[in-house]
């Protein structure tokens, strides 16, 4: 597919490259990392407009400015309008041909100098390294555990994980230092590239269609700086109840296995289950359950937080996690991340609600067909989706699962003329093509863009619907130097 399309949908056609829209669908830092780092690997130049322009801080933040800038340092680019606040940026990647110098670079560091998320920095820069030439290290540094982004102990054993084992991406990194809010100072170190880089010279597509049985939950509830272990006690103990309440309602077999630790000596009581009956009935074997609790130096900053895992049979990993709060207790944190990893499991996934659009650029740009079975689509996924079809031609096909035999209902999204809900079949009568369509958000999508406009919270966290099969045929995107 082109990746150029007509003005007011989102793309337009230029003669010196992709324009994109920044405003469309999600609207956040996304599109700025997915856009750069395909405009990167393909060499093509890219002017972006809107830059979060439906945000409640719209324009460039410190950790979008520094992602951009990385890139274009990693492949000797040009930049126009990269400063913080900018509405709009103008990217040309120098042709492969010429990179021989900053190809040859062992060290590259990206510091936001705020406590703006390095993981969201690493989102940017990870397909980049996956197909650089030679062994680098990316040291990136500001927040490790930030509001809004994914927390540094995500990355480490869920996405890297499941790149290592599934797109055959040796990326590896390690955290040097945490940084928290609102100081940041986190360092990261990331190695990739060359020997590092690609098992092959392409990535591997994969598929991910059948999780298995859930046999394990294992999760870190931690306190840092001034903070006492106690709240870190507080956080995991909950955590294991509502668990436990709802291993308990689906009727499995229970057992007793080892409880709440910690480095400081804190101690708890543990709780087990059973798996989820919508997996495999017919299974009744128990479900290990530990979930720890220790508390961290740290000079300048304090914070807790909690992240939970549930690992399955067949090799899957979800996860949930959730930052303390000042006013809320920590048991009521606990409960709460809690709660978002039932969530997701019950939303029938291989993979959770944020590995889901961490994926959709390395499926893209994979050697293949990759297919992999996700709870609903987030807004992120679709706009993750949207980006990766118009600017690298990848194909995307997207089918409802029905686990009970039932065809799903159509799906409707929101028509921002008219105001009204209408099916894809609706949308192409009035508008005659698919753009307005793709673009266009669901009903809780648009709640959910025009709540985070106004500064509020939306009121559910998780997309209603049925599993899907997400299917993509990738354009096998060759490393310039064959490992």
């Amino acid at each position: 597919m082109d990746a150029a399309g007509s003005s007011d949908s989102g793309e337009a056609k230029s003669t010196s490259g992709k324009v994109v829209d920044g405003s469309v669908l999600e609207g956040g830092g996304q599109i700025l990392r997915n856009s750069i780092a395909y405009a990167t690997l393909l060499g093509f130049p890219l002017h972006i407009q809107n830059i979060r322009a439906g945000r409640g801080k719209p324009g460039l933040r410190p950790q979008h400015l520094k992602g951009i800038q990385l890139a274009s340092e990693i492949v000797g680019g040009k930049l126009k309008g990269d400063e913080v606040n900018s509405m709009e940026i103008k990217f040309e990647p120098q042709a492969k041909e010429k990179r021989t110098e900053t190809e040859t670079r062992k060290e590259f560091l990206a510091d936001t100098k705020t406590a703006g998320s390095v993981c969201l920095l690493m989102q940017t820069a990870l397909p980049i390294l996956a197909f650089y030439p030679n062994e680098t290290t990316i040291t990136f540094k500001g927040g490790t555990n930030a509001i809004k982004a994914p927390l540094i102990e995500y990355s480490l054993s869920v996405l890297l994980p499941f790149l290592r084992s599934h797109c055959g991406l040796k990326a590896e990194a390690t955290i040097k230092t945490r940084g928290l809010f609102p100081h940041g100072g986190g360092v990261v170190a990331m190695t990739g590239g060359g020997a590092r880089g690609l098992s092959s010279s392409m990535l591997s597509a994969f598929e991910v269609l059948d999780r298995g049985d859930l046999v394990r939950i294992e999760g870190e509830a931690v306190t840092v700086g001034k903070l006492p272990l106690k709240m870190a006690e507080e956080m995991a103990v909950a955590a294991e109840k509502h668990i436990k309440w709802y291993l308990s309602s689906i009727g499995k077999k229970k057992t007793n296995k080892s409880g709440t630790s910690s480095k400081e000596g804190g101690g708890g009581g543990g709780v087990g289950g059973g798996k989820d009956g919508k997996t495999n009935s017919s299974n009744k074997s128990a479900v290990d359950i530990k979930i720890t609790a220790s508390h961290e130096d740290h000079p300048r900053s304090s914070a807790s937080f909690i992240i939970l895992r549930a690992h399955t049979s067949k090799g899957c990993i979800l996860a949930a996690s959730a930052l303390g709060e000042r006013g809320k207790k920590a048991s009521a944190v606990g409960h709460s991340c809690a709660q978002m990893l039932v969530a997701e499991w019950k939303a029938g996934g291989c993979v959770d609600s944020h590995l889901q659009d961490q994926l959709i650029i390395f499926m893209a740009l994979a050697n293949g067909q990759s297919k992999l079975r996700c709870g609903p689509l987030t807004l992120h996924t679709r706009t993750a989706i949207y980006l990766a079809e118009k600017l690298t031609g990848a194909n995307f096909t997207v089918t409802p699962i029905s686990d009970d035999g039932r065809k799903p209902p159509p799906e409707v999204r929101f028509d921002p003329k008219t105001g009204e809900l209408k099916t894809k079949e609706q949308f192409l009568d009035d508008y005659k093509r698919s753009e307005e369509w793709e673009t266009a958000r669901g009903a809780t999508e648009e709640a959910e863009v025009r709540n985070r406009k106004r500064g509020r919270q939306s009121k559910s966290k998780f997309k209603t619907g049925p599993p899907v099969l997400l299917q993509c045929t990738g354009i096998g995107h060759v490393a310039s130097v064959k490992k």
